[in-house]
């Protein structure tokens, strides 16, 4: 059974291989998802953007800049961390430093560096976390 396969160009059919046919047929689909892709989703320039003395580029936020209010925020928060760590024992301060401010220190390593028992130590911070936490809402 020898089938024929033929394309539509213009006016003119034409007969073709297989090959050809196959490659033809998924080209044309291709193309008509792309035009409901194009229709679904507008593409819009700066250009289109810019208007009473402004451009695109200054409508549009970078994503990539901080946003002034966050670093305020975190300047503030910081600033009440430094005052409530002041407000520590000279013992539970340097056992928040070195379980969250060194890098790579667990409370395993930390309980095996002091000689403290690790539930000794977790009781501890957990205390002091809560001590924090208690001079941070006030």
């Amino acid at each position: 059974m020898n089938e024929k396969y033929c394309i539509t160009i213009g006016k003119y059919t034409c007969e073709v291989s297989k090959e050809e046919y196959e490659i033809h047929h998924s080209e044309r689909e291709r193309s008509k998802y792309l035009q409901k892709v194009k229709k679904k989703y507008i593409t819009l320039s700066f250009e289109t953007l810019d208007g009473d003395g402004t451009s695109g580029d200054e409508i549009i936020s970078d994503i990539h800049q901080d946003n002034i209010e966050d670093i305020a925020v975190g300047n503030v928060m910081l600033e009440k961390l430094r005052k409530v760590m002041s407000c520590l024992t000279k013992e539970e301060r340097e056992l928040i430093q070195s379980l969250f401010f060194i890098k790579d220190m667990t409370e395993r390593k930390l309980s095996r560096i002091t000689g403290i028992p690790l539930m000794t130590l977790n009781c501890r911070k957990r205390k002091i976390l809560a001590k924090l936490k208690e001079f941070l809402e006030n």
